[in-house]
């Protein structure tokens, strides 16, 4: 996982992408759960970020 300011990039050990997505917030923490998807929070949100084919990314929650 390589996390800049702004955005997400899901890299396998041989730095293929699998998975990336841009946020328009700053990204302030995450973490892989035992499925391997990243979960990770924003100013506004609880999101999450799957590593798989399909490229699959959402919101748990929103913070006020």
């Amino acid at each position: 996982m390589v996390i800049t300011a702004t955005q997400l990039m899901m890299l396998t050990k041989n730095f293929e992408l699998l998975n990336q997505l841009k946020e328009s917030a700053k990204v302030k923490s995450g973490c892989f759960d035992e499925n391997d998807t990243f979960i990770y929070s924003t100013s506004t949100h609880i999101k999450y970020m799957f590593a798989s084919e399909c490229k699959t990314t959402g919101i748990f929650k929103s913070i006020e």
